[in-house]
């Protein structure tokens, strides 16, 4: 599986990684280095071995996932 990290605001990939972990730490990355708004626009999906696209969070939900906090939209993580 391929995790991509996907600005809307551009339509640019921000990165594709091995691991939705790693694709997390970008997020943390950008976040801590450039503050919240700068990954606001941000979306991460992952791509199976069928080349199947899934969304996973995207904008504060992706944010709050990459730094651990329970979102609203997933009161199961």
């Amino acid at each position: 599986m391929i995790y991509i990290l996907l600005n809307l605001d551009t339509a640019n990939y921000e990165g594709t990684f091995r691991s939705e972990a790693e694709a997390l730490a970008e997020v943390r990355y950008a976040v801590e280095r450039f503050g919240r708004a700068y990954a606001a626009g941000w979306a991460l999906g992952c791509r199976d071995d069928n080349e199947e696209l899934a969304a996973i969070a995207e904008g504060d939900e992706l944010i709050d996932r990459a730094f651990g906090v329970a979102s609203a939209k997933h009161p199961n993580r």
